[in-house]
C-alpha cells in the first residue's frame, strides 16, 4: 500500500494532464495475510448548492477532489510506513522537475490555446512564453510546498478542513463556482465490497459502480467463451482482435442504465442482468466476423462518446504478496483548466462526466 500511494504521488506529478489532487478516482487492495479484498471509492461529488439552471462557469465544472482522501483511507487500512514518509519521494520529483515525456507533451501541444489562457498553466508549462517541448525540464514548486505540507500535517485534513481548503475554495470562487467550505468538509471516501466475477480459472475483483468493473467484466466473459489458445493468438491475432473489439461494443451498450447506487437502484440488477451466462451466451453468438450498425450492439448504444483525457491507472504487488490497484482521473486533459497558482495541482472538470439527460445517455449518474 505505501509503495502504491508514493508511486501515485509521483506519478501525479508527471501525468498531471490526467490525474492529480484535483481529481479522484478507485483503488482495489488485497491484504494476503488475512486474504482480503476491499475497494475504495473516492469518486469526485457534486457541491450541494450547485444550481444546473444557471450558464455554467469554469468553477461550476469542478467537482469535490477525492484522491487524497482515498489514499488516506487506504494507508490507513493497509499502510505499514508513516505518512510523511510516502511524500519524500513525489516532493524531490515535483521539486527538482522532470523530463517532459512525450505523452504529456502530446497533451500540451493539443490543447496549446488552453494552456496559455491559464496563468497556472502557462507558468509551469510555457515559462517562456511558448509550450514546453518533450525532453524540456518541468518543475513543480508549488505542487512540492503543497506536498510537503501535507506530508507534516499528518493527513488528509489539511486539504479538506484548513489551510488548503480556503485556498481551494478562493481558486474555485475566483473561477465562478459555488463550491463552500462545507461542501469540502462533509467530503468521504468509502470502502465497499468488491465486484467478483470468476473467469476461466481466476478471480477478477473490480469496483462496482460507479466503477466500470461490471462493463470489463461483462468484455471478458465474452472474450472466454471464444476459448482462445496462444497457438491459435499467434496464427489468426486479427480475428482475435475483431472479436475482443465487438465483445467491447456489446458490453458497453448496457452501461448507459448503470449509475451511482446512492442514488439510482436498479444498480445491482443491470449488474445482474450484464453478466448473467444467458445474457452473455446470447451476445456470443451475436459475435460473427463482420462489424454492424451500431443498434444491433443494443438499445442505448447509438448515443454519441464524448472524447475525455482518459484515466492515469498503477498496480503494485508487494514482496509479501499484497496488492493494490488505484485509478484515477481529472476528466479531460487538464481537467478543467485551472491550475491552482496557490497549490500547484490542477482541478477536474468531472461536471462534463455527468449526464444531461436521464436515463438515455452513458454512464449517468
Amino acid at each position: 500500500m505505501d509503495a502504491a500511494i508514493s508511486t501515485h504521488l509521483c506519478v501525479e506529478v508527471i501525468n498531471c494532464h490526467s490525474t492529480g489532487l484535483g481529481g479522484g478516482g478507485f483503488m482495489v487492495a488485497y491484504n494476503k495475510k488475512k486474504n482480503k479484498v476491499f475497494a475504495i471509492d473516492f469518486r469526485e461529488q457534486l457541491p450541494r448548492k450547485f444550481n444546473n439552471s444557471k450558464k455554467m462557469t469554469q468553477g461550476d465544472t469542478i467537482l469535490i477532489p477525492g484522491v487524497l482522501k482515498g489514499l488516506e483511507l487506504g494507508h490507513k487500512k493497509m499502510g505499514k510506513l508513516p505518512w510523511k514518509d510516502l511524500f519524500e519521494e513525489p516532493y524531490k520529483l515535483a521539486k527538482d522537475g522532470f523530463l517532459l515525456h512525450e505523452a504529456l507533451a502530446t497533451a500540451l501541444a493539443k490543447k496549446k490555446d488552453y494552456i496559455l489562457a491559464n496563468l497556472g498553466l502557462r507558468e509551469v508549462f510555457a515559462p517562456e512564453g511558448y509550450i514546453l517541448r518533450q525532453g524540456h525540464r518541468v518543475k513543480r514548486t508549488r505542487l512540492a510546498e503543497t506536498y510537503k505540507k501535507i506530508a507534516e500535517s499528518g493527513g488528509s485534513d489539511i486539504f479538506y478542513k484548513g489551510e488548503f481548503a480556503l485556498d481551494i475554495i478562493k481558486d474555485i470562487h475566483e473561477a465562478g463556482g459555488t463550491m463552500n467550505l462545507n461542501d469540502l468538509k462533509s467530503y468521504k471516501a468509502y470502502i465497499k465490497k468488491p465486484l467478483i466475477t470468476k473467469i476461466k480459472d481466476l478471480t477478477l475483483y473490480g469496483v462496482k459502480p460507479p466503477g466500470s468493473t461490471p462493463t470489463i467484466a461483462m468484455m471478458l466473459k465474452i472474450m472466454e467463451k471464444f476459448n482462445w489458445n496462444k497457438r491459435q493468438l499467434r496464427e489468426n491475432p486479427g480475428l482475435f482482435y475483431h472479436q475482443m473489439i465487438e465483445a467491447m461494443k456489446f458490453a458497453y451498450a448496457p452501461t448507459t442504465y448503470l449509475g451511482d447506487p446512492k442514488y439510482v437502484n436498479n444498480t445491482d440488477d443491470i449488474i445482474h442482468y450484464m453478466l448473467n451466462e444467458k445474457h452473455i451466451e446470447d451476445v456470443f453468438k451475436k459475435i460473427d466476423n463482420k462489424s454492424h450498425p451500431v443498434e444491433y450492439y443494443g438499445e442505448y448504444s447509438n448515443h454519441p462518446f464524448s472524447q475525455n483525457g482518459g484515466t492515469s491507472h498503477i498496480s503494485v504487488v508487494g514482496p509479501d504478496g499484497d496488492a493494490v490497484s488505484i485509478t484515477s482521473s481529472i476528466n479531460a486533459h487538464f481537467g478543467s483548466r485551472l491550475l491552482s497558482r496557490r497549490l500547484g495541482f490542477i482541478y477536474n472538470n468531472e461536471l462534463s462526466d455527468f449526464s444531461e439527460f436521464w436515463p438515455r445517455v452513458y454512464n449517468y449518474t
